[in-house]
Order: structure tokens, then sequence, then C-alpha cells
């Protein structure tokens, strides 16, 4: 979780998905996808992935892993990996993605993790990032507008009958105000997120600890969607390495959707 030894640097992100309540086990459960990402970084030929999936009181499959471009460009890794409850499991898998089947450019590229509850439901992780293809000199094609999200996203569907699509509930922050790897973000660090309209909720958060009850440092909250500024004093926060932590829920009843971005970044 370094991101040490790969060709170029990389940062580990964090996408996750919430839901409430949990087939079997009840409860609020979690997928969180983690990747040593090559944020603003340029990649060619074959670039690996190594992802990592913490799951919190889940009982189920993962029946896939999933990294699909902008260009649709797809690739898949069909699995079976039983979860075993617990409090937390981990899973690792490794995937490898061939940039020359992509146009040259700023390409968003959607990773996924697929998981079978016991009952038929579906839940999944969603990872949307940003990376330059480089492997033809003078070639580009930029990422069109409807792929500039920079986020996580959670989504869940009910078999039922009937059956319920909850559809995607995303946490986004804006790709350019997001810090270089090993950048000092500012005393007074601004930056844009933005949640889907359909949200009931919303938080915006500093090293928070949500197994231990500690909901961090709250910099933005409260119901329904928000999209816009949030301003961050890091001088109230000792040097070294934060978390920022977005998160966006659609309750309905007793039920919950939610998806959450962690972003690392670094006070100096």
């Amino acid at each position: 979780m370094d991101c040490s030894g790969y060709p170029e640097p990389r940062i580990f992100y964090e996408t996750q998905s919430w839901w409430e309540p949990l087939p079997v086990v009840g409860g609020q459960g979690h997928i969180h996808l983690g990747t040593c990402w090559p944020h603003r970084q340029t990649v060619r030929g074959t670039v690996r992935l190594d992802l990592r999936v913490l799951l919190h009181f889940q009982a189920g499959t993962i029946v896939q892993f999933k990294v699909q471009d902008d260009f649709s460009a797809n690739y898949r890794s069909q699995v079976s990996i039983p979860i075993v409850y617990a409090d937390e499991s981990i899973v690792e898998h490794t995937m490898f993605i061939d940039t020359t089947l992509q146009p040259d450019g700023l390409r968003q590229w959607r990773i996924y993790v697929y998981v079978n509850h016991p009952n038929g439901n579906s839940q999944r992780a969603k990872a949307m990032y940003q990376v330059r293809v480089d492997n033809v000199p003078g070639s580009e094609n930029e990422v069109g507008p409807q792929y500039a999200d920079y986020g996580g996203s959670g989504w869940y569907v009910e078999a039922g009958p009937p059956t319920t699509d909850w559809g995607y509930q995303s946490a986004r922050i804006d790709a350019g105000d997001q810090p270089a790897i090993g950048a000092c973000v500012p005393d007074l660090w601004t930056f844009d997120v933005d949640m889907p309209s359909t949200s009931t909720e919303h938080l915006v958060t500093v090293d928070p600890h949500f197994h231990a009850g500690d909901i961090g440092l709250v910099l933005h909250s409260g119901p329904n969607a928000y999209d816009g500024p949030v301003t961050l004093d890091t001088r109230a926060l000792t040097d070294g390495w934060h978390k920022l932590v977005v998160h966006s829920g659609k309750r309905v009843g007793d039920k919950e959707n939610g998806g959450a971005f962690l972003l690392p970044f670094l006070v100096c």
C-alpha cells in the first residue's frame, strides 16, 4: 500500500460501496476497492493494477473484477471467491491493462468489483480515475466531458421480486483540485465535490474512523446532495498524511445505498 515498485509514481486511492441492511448479515456492510493509482502520470504499453478489496460485515461471493476505459475497451476477470463472514476480510487481485487498445490522451478508467449476496442481491464498488496514455507520438484524443468524473460509487440491486435497481450513488472530487503525488496541499485548500441529485445525505470529512464511532473533522454535511466548493484549513492538522472522505447516500425507509471516495493528502 506504500505504492513502491511501479515504473511511475502512484498513490493509494480507495472507493467504497455501502449498503444497509446486508442480506443474511444485517446492519451496514462495505466494499472497499483500493489500488495504487498513477495519478497525473503518463502510462504506455501494459499497465499492472493491483486491486485490494476489503470487506466489512459481508457474506456472499466476489464474481467479477472489471476495468473499462472511456472508449469501451473492457478487461474482465471472472472469478468465484467466497466471502467468509467476518468483521473484515481482504481479497487481492491483479489485472494487466493493454493501453495500446485505447486512444492516446487523457483517459478515464473505471474499475469495478462485483459481489453477489446469498439471496441473489448484487452489490458493486466502482472507481472512476483518470490517467494519460501515450503510445503513439503526436497522437492525442482527449477524454470527453461525460468522463470527467473522478471519484467512487456504490451500486446495489435487490433481486426481488420485484427487482429494484438502486443505481450508482457517487461521491466525486474535481480532478483539477487534487494534488499531485507527494505535493503538499495549501494552507487553505478549496476543492469541488459532487453528489447525485438523488442523494438524501452527504458528508465531507477528514480522518474519520467510522467503525470506532469517530466521524472525523467534518467540513460539510447535511441532507440531500451537494455540488460545490469545500474549504479545509490545513493549519488545524498535524504535518504528514491525512485522508479526505467524501460520501453520498440515498436512504428510503430502513435501506440505504452509499458511495464514497477516499483521497490521501499531504500537509506540510
